[in-house]
Formats: C-alpha cells, structure tokens, sequence
C-alpha cells in the first residue's frame, strides 16, 4: 500500500514486487469465509496465505511440485488431486507464468482449477508481467493474458494492475537483476530493456460462472500450444542438467 504522506510503500519486503503480492494477500482476506476450503496452487515455501486464512478459520490446502514445500499435496496444477467442486477458494500467486514449465497449457490448468472450484466459487489469482516466465508475461501481451479470463467459464468480479502506474515511486526494471536467464527469458528482456518496461502486478477476482469449462484455444490452436510448450520445458530442463553437470565436473 503505497502512503502519500511519505511518497513510499508500507510494506519493505524484499522486492517492490514482493511489497505489492504482500499487499495484494492481505487485501484479499476478507473474502475467505470460516470453515470454507482453499487450495493455493504453487504455495512454494511461503506460508503467509497459510497463516492467513488459518486466522479467519478456513481450511488450507496447498499444492506445488516441490517435496521441500510447505504443500500439503504435492503435484502440479495438471492434475490436481481432488474431486470435482471440492473446493470455495482457489488461490494462485505468482503461478501462472511457470506452468509451461511442467508442460502444462494454461487451458489444462485452468481446466483443472474451474474442476475442483464448486460453481460460484473463487479463483483469485496474480502473476508478475514484464518479469519472467512465459513469453507472453514477460512481453506485455495484454490481449493473449485477457483471453486467458474472458470466457464464459468466469465472471470477473475485480480486475486491478499493482505499480502498472508507478510514480511517485522509481521503476522496476528486472533486467538489472544478476539472477541467470535462460535464452528465452534473455531474448524477451533484451526487448524489453529497450522499450524500458517497467514490471508489474495484474491480480484478478473470477467467480465460477458455468459448470462446463470452455476452452481459451480449440483445434489446431491447442496443438500448436502445446508443442511450444514441451518444447520450452525440455530446453529448460536440459539446460539444468547441464548446469548440474558441470557443477558436479568441477
């Protein structure tokens, strides 16, 4: 939360990013209902939203594909592993833009997440743009991350952008960081530190509208998606074999 009196955030997390995800959770609370069900998809090693909702009386579940996560289940948002509208909230931060790198189309995990929501249920959800990630958050395209949310499967309840509009505060160039990138992620920050993009924070409300879900690509689409997909994830996971490789060499 940004106070005008002193021209800077509230919060000092790690990161202006960070500050906002922080801002955004703890703006989202009072939507969570006592003995209601949540899954966060991707909690990592993070318990905030846990700490959260355990204070409002809501059961948490947590699902990531790491084993050394605080996840309750581990797994990937391919294949959740609950039944069909098992749950009132599902809660995913900073998520969405790595499912490509367990080969999963955003249509198979949004599939999977409208599966297990009961219908009028929550999905809340952000994700960085101008970051990293998928090529389509990491370059800005605004029209391919809207259709992702503008089906009938979803009624948009809130739809805001964090630090899109940054003055008073400095930018957030990310290619300044010494993090190592991957040639993809490379080639889009080359892009963007020429077109001095600065990074930002698109978090959305969706209500469960239809129990049917309807695809975001059909047809050829799907493929042709799902092909670039695997492809990115193999290039990922060779390069950290590699890189394992030539740490064990050494």
């Amino acid at each position: 939360m940004f106070v005008s009196s002193e021209n800077k955030c509230a919060r000092n997390e790690r990161s202006p990013l960070r500050n906002c995800v922080c801002e955004i959770t703890h703006q989202r609370i009072h939507l969570f209902k006592k003995k209601s069900k949540l899954l966060e998809i991707g909690c990592g090693d993070v318990d905030l939203l846990k700490t959260l909702a355990g204070s409002r009386g809501v059961n948490w579940f947590g699902l990531d594909p790491n084993p050394g996560s605080i996840a309750t289940h581990i797994g990937s948002v391919k294949k959740i592993p609950f039944s069909d509208n098992y749950f009132d909230i599902v809660y995913s931060s900073q998520s969405i833009e790595h499912w490509y790198q367990s080969v999963t189309t955003f249509d198979e995990g949004l599939r999977e997440i409208h599966r297990v929501l009961r219908l009028g249920g929550m999905f809340i959800i952000d994700f960085p743009v101008y970051l990293h990630g998928h090529y389509i958050f990491m370059l800005g395209n605004e029209k391919s991350i809207n259709k992702l949310f503008e089906s009938p499967s979803w009624i948009i309840e809130n739809n805001e952008d964090w630090r899109k509009d940054y003055n008073p505060l400095a930018p957030y160039y990310t290619w300044k960081g010494k993090r190592r990138k991957y040639a993809d992620e490379w080639f889009c920050q080359q892009l963007l530190k020429k077109r001095l993009k600065s990074t930002y924070i698109n978090a959305l409300v969706l209500i469960k509208r239809d129990a049917k879900y309807y695809n975001i690509h059909a047809g050829s689409k799907q493929i042709v998606d799902k092909t670039i997909f695997i492809i990115l994830s193999f290039y990922k996971r060779f390069r950290r074999f590699i890189e394992y490789y030539r740490g064990r060499v050494r």
